[in-house]
């Protein structure tokens, strides 16, 4: 883990630019972007692929934001059972619901899935009343909640794709909300096999047998996490 300053990775790396188009820092502007950073000691930490941002157990009072790359959340019981919890994209937010509440202990890891940058800035001088008063601060706080709310409603969807019944079905949901999302029949996912199967809490082995009876039948075609959907036509 590499970690700097927000005004030294800002000389590297184009972090204004990264987060005027985060939600947190809608109708911000850079500058005060700038400013914000010093008043929330804003720091960038880089972590490699396979790298533990947070383990279960941990105390943190940094608000996180995923600048590039991609992490997830995962839970691992006692006897090594994994399920993902979120996938966190580029732009969004975690880890704040514990880092606000003073003395909670992170319930789960997060992990980075690829080379990945985060913001950390202090929760407490995030949620707290700016002494200085200043509008930003007040507009960033609004958008804190309007990110909370987006990220339940994530967790909502995630409800929905294991209250299916079958592996099938769990696909269909999953897949679907990717095409939703990403505007089109043919899309990216970022979770490779083993990680899919966690995070729709089925088995890795019957879920690919599932996609392959779901590609001989023409309902969808995938290479690695690439995939197109198809509508069959009718018999």
């Amino acid at each position: 883990m590499e970690r700097k300053c927000y005004n030294e990775a800002s000389k590297c790396l184009n972090v204004d630019n990264m987060l005027a188009r985060c939600v947190l820092f809608s109708g911000v502007k850079p500058e005060e972007i700038r400013g914000l950073m010093t008043c929330m000691d804003g720091q960038v930490l880089h972590y490699s692929k396979g790298e533990y941002l947070l383990r279960a157990g941990d105390k943190i009072d940094s608000a996180c934001i995923l600048l590039t790359g991609g992490v997830i959340a995962e839970q691992v019981d006692y006897w090594g059972n994994r399920d993902i919890l979120q996938e966190i994209r580029p732009g969004e937010l975690f880890a704040v619901n514990y880092a606000i509440n003073e003395g909670e202990v992170v319930p789960s890891n997060v992990v980075a899935i690829e080379d990945s940058c985060v913001l950390m800035i202090d929760a407490d001088r995030l949620v707290k009343v700016c002494d200085r008063g200043c509008a930003c601060h007040n507009r960033v706080k609004d958008n804190l909640i309007l990110m909370l709310s987006t990220r339940n409603r994530a967790l909502t969807q995630k409800l929905r794709h294991l209250s299916k019944r079958s592996t099938r079905e769990k696909l269909i949901s999953y897949l679907t909300e990717a095409s939703i999302n990403a505007g089109k029949k043919e899309f990216d996912i970022r979770l490779d096999r083993q990680q899919l199967a966690d995070y729709l809490a089925v088995d890795r082995s019957a879920m690919s047998s599932e996609l392959s009876r779901m590609k001989n039948e023409g309902m969808l075609d995938y290479k690695k996490n690439h995939f197109t959907l198809y509508v069959r036509a009718e018999e």
